[in-house]
C-alpha cells in the first residue's frame, strides 16, 4: 500500500495546471484546450507506467502490480465494511436507549 500511496504522492497532477487548463478550456473549448485539459489532469503516473510498460517485462510487471492493488482495495473495502457494519450496529443500539429512556 506504501508503494501505492507514494505513486500516487510523487506522480499526481499539479492542482494549479489543472485550474488554469480548466480556465483555457472554458474560454477557447476545443480539441486542443480539451486535450491540454486531459493531459493536466492526468499527472506523471500514466507517463510511469507507459514507461515501465515498455520495460523488460514491464506489462508483466504492471498486471501483477494492478493483482496487488486489487487485492489491498478489496481487503481495505472488507475492513471498511466491517467497521460500517460496527457503526451502524452501534448506532442502533444507542436508538434502542434513547428510545427506552424516553418511555
Amino acid at each position: 500500500l506504501l508503494f501505492f500511496k507514494k505513486i500516487n504522492e510523487k506522480y499526481k497532477a499539479n492542482f494549479k495546471e489543472v485550474d488554469e487548463a480548466i480556465n483555457y478550456y472554458k474560454i477557447s473549448p476545443n480539441e486542443k484546450t480539451l486535450a491540454h485539459l486531459f493531459k493536466s489532469s492526468e499527472g506523471k503516473r500514466r507517463e510511469l507506467f507507459r514507461r515501465m510498460n515498455m520495460a523488460p517485462n514491464g506489462t508483466s510487471i504492471i498486471v501483477g502490480l494492478r493483482e496487488d492493488l486489487l487485492k489491498i482495495l478489496k481487503d481495505l473495502k472488507n475492513i471498511y465494511l466491517k467497521m460500517d457494519l460496527i457503526l451502524i450496529y452501534q448506532f442502533q443500539i444507542l436508538k434502542t436507549r434513547m428510545v427506552f429512556r424516553k418511555n
